[in-house]
């Protein structure tokens, strides 16, 4: 039987083969280029648009979470653990309850945001993303200002990935391009680890780029089914 790639699978292909490498070549732990192979994982599940993505995002948020603490990333681990994966394990939850289980070949009802909302979402997160720089620069975070950044970034894609948005999408291209100066900045000051997830934010922002033209393309098909 002849196997038919799409670009999302040759991505996919791609990460792996690069995020092991690099593990290999700089001997890093197991666990460190795990959790760089399954974030690739799960955002080409999300920019495929499989519901799914709500698992696999869940697994990712509690695995890149830690790492990013033994890294004393904590703004990015107070970010996966404390939001990201509330978030997700709420709306799954929430599906069960609706006896509407995630299967990977269910297709999503795609919604666009309300331009109304921006200026409330815009207060709340200046707000907050003040409050947050100030308690990094207490825990002690690197980079505290990227780590806000990315945080704030982060919160909106995955509440608007946790309710269909086609927005997210906006959002995860400007967490992947804070994410991969953050890495840069880590591998820089000889963080041999942080190569592993510098070059899994290429890959999200790659992927994300592909997500944006994808769920565009879906929703005008819904649009018409409609």
């Amino acid at each position: 039987m002849k196997i038919k790639w799409d670009i999302f699978d040759i991505l996919l292909a791609i990460g792996i083969i690069v995020m092991i490498s690099i593990g290999v070549y700089y001997k890093l732990a197991f666990f460190e280029v795990f959790v760089g192979v399954f974030g690739i994982v799960a955002g080409l599940v999300n920019a495929k648009g499989l519901k799914i993505f709500l698992y696999t995002y869940a697994t990712q948020s509690v695995v890149y979470g830690l790492q990013c603490v033994f890294s004393r990333q904590y703004g990015l681990a107070i970010l996966s653990l404390g939001i990201c994966f509330p978030l997700y394990l709420i709306q799954i939850i929430k599906q069960f309850k609706n006896k509407n289980k995630l299967n990977d070949t269910q297709d999503i009802k795609i919604k666009t945001l309300n331009l109304n909302r921006y200026p409330l979402i815009l207060l709340i997160s200046v707000i907050v993303g003040i409050g947050y720089y100030y308690l990094l620069i207490v825990l002690g975070s690197k980079f505290p200002l990227f780590n806000t950044i990315a945080s704030l970034l982060c919160i909106l894609a995955t509440y608007f990935a946790s309710k269909f948005y086609i927005e997210q999408w906006i959002y995860w291209v400007g967490y992947a391009a804070i994410s991969i100066t953050i890495w840069l900045l880590d591998f820089k000051n000889a963080s041999n680890g942080a190569l592993v997830y510098l070059v899994m934010s290429i890959c999200f922002m790659i992927i994300n780029i592909s997500g944006i033209v994808t769920w565009i393309k879906n929703y005008k098909i819904q649009k018409v089914e409609n």
